[in-house]
């Protein structure tokens, strides 16, 4: 990971994109983190998407909820129907 400081650098975007392609980058104010850049692929960019879905989040909550009161089926009984379906 590389810690860059904001106020005392001359990277351009690109530089910074070029770097946080091979590892992360954390741009940093007065010592203090502000911004991580990472690189990404296809499944990041969807699991980022969703993991800030209020949608999708919604919909685990509620699914979380209705374990907890409910319980849920033992995965090898999943497994079973699942593959008795197919």
């Amino acid at each position: 990971m590389r810690q860059i400081d904001i106020e005392n650098n001359n990277f351009s975007l690109r530089q910074l994109v070029e770097l946080a392609s091979s590892e992360p980058v954390v741009l940093m104010e007065n010592g203090v983190p502000r911004v991580a850049l990472v690189g990404v692929d296809e499944d990041t960019i969807e699991s980022f998407a969703l993991s800030n879905n209020p949608d999708f989040l919604a919909i685990i909550e509620r699914s979380r909820e209705s374990y907890r009161r409910n319980g849920g089926i033992p995965l090898e009984e999943l497994r079973r129907e699942l593959e008795e379906a197919s």
